[in-house]
């Protein structure tokens, strides 16, 4: 839930929250160094429809002290300008052609801390409702899941006040073990819980039986529901 939420915050807010700029080149350098920080270098090229609800960028990287992590290309993004005025962010529609997850970025070493903080989801002063996420070609690295996997995404998502709530479904489409995922996840900010609906089924060799060292590695159906706090 985590990643998923920091994933799709980091490749989406952005865009609807500068939409308002008449100066192209300056849109693109205000997105470049807001989405960059220390050890995470955001680079994006043809941005193109800022003053419209239709706006389209060519690509964008994400690549930290190691090297690129995340490519997304070919993006279309359909959205409400009138929502602002009422202290919201819509996104219609979030296309992609393709989204590349080479590997997971590098995080840097914890620092302890006598007041650690546990989990929470970014408290923003507007609410966030991206009603359809598409990506027709989804590319994930060996390492994100433990092998290559290739295939076509839809999700949608919903922050607002500190909580929120994903939906995601994933169907494998490259010449692996056939599958189809299913995840519905929310995050209660009042009482810390995480409430965790989770689908998958797979043929012989899938992801889900290899992470979890099944014997054989046979076809599988799995289902996880749960709701608990966490930290």
């Amino acid at each position: 839930m985590t990643r998923i939420i920091w994933l799709l915050t980091l490749i989406l807010l952005p865009f609807s929250a500068v939409a308002q700029e008449s100066d192209k080149d300056f849109l693109t350098r205000f997105l470049e160094d807001n989405l960059s920080s220390a050890g995470r270098s955001v680079t994006i090229t043809g941005f193109a429809g800022a003053l419209s609800s239709h706006a389209t960028m060519a690509q964008m990287t994400i690549a930290d002290d190691t090297g690129i992590w995340l490519t997304v290309k070919d993006v279309t993004l359909d959205w409400s300008q009138s929502a602002i005025l009422t202290g919201k962010i819509v996104i219609n529609e979030f296309t992609a052609g393709e989204i590349e997850l080479s590997r997971m970025p590098q995080t840097a070493p914890a620092t302890p801390s006598a007041e650690a903080k546990g989990f929470s989801l970014p408290d923003l002063p507007v609410s966030v409702d991206i009603k359809t996420i598409a990506a027709k070609h989804i590319i994930l690295g060996s390492t994100v899941l433990g092998q290559p996997v290739e295939g076509a995404l839809t999700a949608s998502a919903q922050l607002a006040g500190g909580q929120g709530q994903a939906q995601i479904s994933l169907k494998r489409t490259d010449v692996g073990p056939a599958g189809e995922f299913g995840l519905t996840a929310s995050y209660a900010k009042e009482t810390g819980a995480l409430t965790v609906d989770l689908t998958a089924k797979e043929d012989a060799g899938g992801v889900a039986v290899s992470l979890l060292g099944v014997p054989g590695a046979p076809a599988a159906e799995l289902s996880v529901k749960g709701t608990g706090p966490i930290s």
